[in-house]
């Protein structure tokens, strides 16, 4: 979906579980993520993902993950 360098890549899960839908920005780029729903990214290492919208545990802007290779196979779960 996003990628700059195969090298540094990571693959994980994203998945919102905050009840309401919310959108992050990834790079220039924002993304809807459904309530419940699981969303798998292949990001580079370093890539910050970003609230896009307000939600009671976290502002607009606020950092959501900043992909790590660590991160690889996890799923990251936004409350």
């Amino acid at each position: 979906m996003f990628g700059k360098s195969k090298s540094s890549t990571v693959k994980f899960t994203i998945r919102n579980d905050s009840g309401t839908p919310m959108e992050v920005k990834i790079d220039d780029k924002v993304v809807t993520l459904a309530p419940g729903k699981p969303v798998d990214l292949s990001l580079p290492a370093g890539t910050r993902i970003l609230a896009n919208t307000a939600t009671p545990n976290h502002a607009t802007g606020s950092l959501i993950e900043e992909v790590s290779k660590e991160h690889a196979g996890a799923t990251i779960v936004v409350r």
